[in-house]
């Protein structure tokens, strides 16, 4: 268990916090690991931190899957979730999409994650950023829900072997400002209605599989 009393974790090692922003101490162990000893995510995770402001155990060197418990800490989660650059395997669990209604960032790049996005998002999520470029292997299609909620306004998937058409529903996210779907395998045509996205800003989709038709707007 992690008993600690902050509302926040902090395992990376980027240039130093705000001075408001705790770094977790340690839990005792019989065993210090060495820096090149991997690691795994507690299963418990989320059991014992259910007040959790935000997350950060990115750019460290865990494996294994992301604990399905971490969908316990719920709304208290309000800043951000980084998982990112690690070596962090199976499938995003399902309930990523569902569970954390306050969150807006969600950064799960650069690991070894496989078995698509989650295909069902709460279109009352206040996430505005996910990221999940840089794995490989993740594949499945982008989902339509993700396209429901209305605070979206950046999706960074590149080379993640996203696979299928894009979706319409891409059209309805009126807030989007940046989509990057680069070295993926992604086909079809390009929705005519996303020229309905005016705070579109940046759209990158090279190395896909998409044709037909570019909307004259948009030249």
């Amino acid at each position: 268990p992690f008993p600690f009393p902050f509302p926040f974790l902090f395992f990376s090692t980027p240039a130093s916090p705000a001075s408001s922003h705790l770094t977790a101490p340690r839990p005792p162990s019989s065993h210090t690991p060495r820096p090149t000893d991997p690691g795994t995510i507690p299963d418990c995770i989320g059991s014992d931190l259910t007040s959790l402001e935000w997350l950060d155990l990115s750019s460290n060197k865990l494996d294994g899957t992301i604990p399905q418990s971490l969908c316990l800490i719920g709304d208290s989660l309000t800043d951000f979730l980084t998982l990112h650059h690690n070596k962090l395997t199976g499938r995003i669990p399902e309930c990523f999409g569902t569970s954390f209604p306050a969150l807006p960032t969600m950064q799960l790049q650069d690991n070894s994650l496989t078995g698509g996005l989650p295909q069902t998002w709460s279109p009352t999520n206040a996430l505005n950023s996910l990221m999940v470029s840089n794995n490989p292997d993740l594949g499945g299609k982008l989902p339509d829900s993700l396209f429901k909620m209305s605070d979206l306004r950046q999706v960074i998937a590149e080379g993640s072997g996203l696979k299928g058409s894009l979706p319409l529903e891409l059209c309805n996210a009126t807030n989007l400002e940046s989509l990057y779907l680069a070295s993926n395998e992604i086909h079809g045509e390009l929705p005519l209605c996303i020229t309905n996205l005016t705070n579109l800003k940046e759209l990158s989709a090279p190395f896909n599989n998409i044709e037909g038709t570019i909307p004259t707007s948009l030249n």
